[in-house]
């Protein structure tokens, strides 16, 4: 592992360690956050009277849903929904206005507001409000910014893996930041929980800031050349690169359970008790990063290998891996509900499920975003870059309506319509893959 790392840092800008750190740091402040926002709303928020402002508006808005367990879930699907639609803003903004360094400066500035808002009952919908804004500032173009610093067309297979180590940064943030916010809201409350979000995210900033040097050059903003209208061919290679972004809807959609339903049926479903005390349920969201991140040097060894011999999956290959092994993630866990309907289970069974789906994100995400940003053109890459969030966007919003079905079905049809859904967007890429490779240019 050592050994990888160090043929990473020679192999790759020294830039990308700066992003990487950058989007670890985000990371733990969201993830830290959204693996407390369910229990949060229903064990706190909701019993206290909901007293936040806008929060009826808010329910309105998302149809009323008539369980506290439904409104939960809708309001946790709209909000890891919306925090990936605003990168089309963010992208546009990047891309015609400020650039992507001051645009992925300012939505930090707006994250680290975010999260102090969110220590406070009052201020919980404003809180969600300028955490999407921020975020959509930030997350398209701080991932348009790694693929800048792969400009050559050669460079497409060092990208990937630079994707990869990207990735891992994301992974990081994502398997500490439950678990420091989930100690922290057992131990002292919910809202110290939430300040530790906000106290990492001006760490982010930080790292951000100091990296500026080592950033690609950004082109001028309003160029005749930026202006130019897209040619056939890169419209043709913009609409295959947003249909291979669509295919991994079914993928986040179901992937995204981990930090709803799932948190809330192993918080009734699943023995926590321990000789130490109880285990905190959002741990649980720690899980498939942990694995991400382990499988990561592995994966990284596995592909420079392909690359040696010729013959690398090709990016909507690994796509098709990463929905297999999701729709076998919950299967793992519709069996303990099938077998055991009523009473406690181990928790090797939720370790397992979250397990492959940390492997699936590796073998989905990260190929998506080199696809991409390898394949865009230039002068709409933060815009194709937004797109690609929109996918996440998109599954998102399916987190929302799809944790709705979890009462009416019981968990073990919830598990097995979860596996159905990423079953759905391997039988796709079966069938258009071929042609989308050509299309994308690859």
């Amino acid at each position: 592992m050592n050994a990888t790392a160090a043929q990473a840092r020679q192999q790759h800008p020294r830039g990308l360690w700066f992003l990487s750190g950058t989007e670890a740091w985000e990371r733990f402040s969201y993830y830290g956050m959204s693996s407390l926002l369910v229990l949060y709303m229903l064990n706190a928020l909701f019993p206290s009277g909901g007293h936040a402002i806008g929060l009826s508006a808010l329910r309105n808005l998302l149809g009323a849903p008539q369980s506290d367990q439904a409104f939960a879930s809708a309001v946790y699907g709209f909000y890891t929904g919306t925090v990936y639609l605003a990168t089309v803003l963010g992208g546009y903004v990047a891309d015609r206005f400020l650039g992507a360094r001051r645009t992925v400066a300012a939505g930090a500035l707006m994250l680290c507001a975010g999260h102090i808002a969110m220590a406070f009952d009052a201020t919980f919908v404003a809180a969600l409000l300028l955490l999407i804004a921020g975020t959509g500032l930030l997350k398209g173009n701080i991932s348009a910014q790694v693929g800048a610093l792969y400009p050559g067309a050669h460079d497409g297979d060092c990208r990937a893996r630079g994707f990869v180590i990207f990735s891992t940064g994301i992974n990081l943030g994502a398997f500490v930041g439950p678990i420091v916010c989930g100690a922290l809201a057992q131990a002292a409350g919910w809202h110290y929980g939430f300040g530790a979000a906000a106290a990492l995210m001006l760490l982010a900033l930080v790292i951000y800031a100091s990296g500026f040097k080592f950033y690609a050059p950004e082109p001028p903003r309003g160029s005749p050349a930026e202006r130019a209208p897209l040619n056939r061919q890169e419209v043709h290679r913009c609409f295959a690169l947003i249909a291979a972004g669509l295919l991994t809807v079914p993928v986040t959609a179901s992937y995204m359970q981990i930090g709803n339903v799932m948190l809330v049926w192993v918080d009734t479903h699943v023995e926590l008790s321990t000789a130490f005390g109880r285990v905190p349920t959002a741990w649980f969201s720690s899980i498939d990063p942990l694995a991400s991140m382990i499988c990561a040097p592995f994966l990284l060894a596995l592909f420079a290998a392909q690359q040696r011999a010729g013959r690398e999956w090709h990016a909507l290959t690994k796509i098709a891996i990463g929905a297999a092994i999701m729709a076998a993630c919950w299967l793992v866990l519709a069996v303990p509900a099938a077998l055991w309907p009523a009473g406690k289970v181990s928790v090797l069974w939720p370790l397992a499920a979250c397990t492959l789906a940390g492997i699936s994100f590796m073998f989905y995400w990260p190929p998506l975003l080199a696809l991409v940003s390898g394949n865009a053109p230039e002068r709409v890459r933060g815009r194709m870059m937004a797109l690609t969030f929109v996918a996440l966007a998109l599954g998102n919003y399916g987190v929302g309506w799809i944790g709705g079905w979890y009462e009416p079905l019981g968990p073990m049809r919830f598990w097995l319509m979860n596996a159905g859904i990423s079953g759905l967007a391997l039988a796709l890429l079966a069938l258009i893959a071929r042609q989308l490779a050509r299309a994308t240019g690859e």
